[in-house]
């Protein structure tokens, strides 16, 4: 298969992706845990259209800035910019594997690896900025004062780490860069 090809096939796949993320997240009830994602000003028409789809997570309090619960929707129902960063790690992913199969690269896990530390770098310029916001109000509105402190909490401390170059990663962080490239 060609490359044009191959990147045909990304919004189907994310939305399988996106799919079994909420089969993860979602409760005995059938209802799901919620993941609050800020929207961004890409978004403005979407919110146009879908202003009862816009909340603020209840964890950051005042400080939450307008955001979607991806949990709470399917892919396709989503704002443009949550599609374009569920898109973009596999975009990288699936070019990376193609390119490899073609050169008769091994895919083995240094290579996994290396494609995984590439689309962490990605997600990082991607995503940084808001990742650090979410520290900062978290911290805000649960009064820590201290990083000893702040990374006793679980969230913080998970967000703290996802914001790590991807060597000094958690495997379990690791291994969410990792699936895009074994799936």
């Amino acid at each position: 298969a060609e490359l044009n090809e191959v990147l045909s096939t990304l919004p189907k796949f994310a939305t399988e992706q996106h799919t079994k993320y909420r089969a993860g997240r979602m409760k005995e009830d059938g209802s799901y845990n919620p993941r609050f994602k800020t929207l961004s000003s890409a978004d403005a028409q979407w919110i146009k259209q879908h202003p009862d789809r816009i909340g603020k997570d209840p964890a950051l309090g005042e400080h939450a800035p307008d955001a979607v619960d991806i949990a709470a929707y399917e892919y396709l129902d989503l704002p443009p910019s949550r599609q374009e960063d569920s898109v973009a790690s596999i975009r990288t992913a699936h070019e990376a594997v193609y390119r490899a199969k073609k050169n008769g690269t091994e895919i083995n896990e240094a290579f996994i690896n290396r494609v995984a530390d590439t689309i962490h770098e990605q997600w990082l310029m991607r995503n940084g900025d808001t990742c650090r916001k979410e520290i900062a109000a978290l911290r805000t509105v649960r009064g820590y004062k201290t990083d000893e402190e702040a990374l006793a909490d679980p969230k913080i401390a998970d967000l703290m780490d996802q914001l790590e170059p991807y060597s000094k990663l958690t495997e379990t962080n690791k291994e969410l860069d990792r699936k895009f490239v074994r799936e």
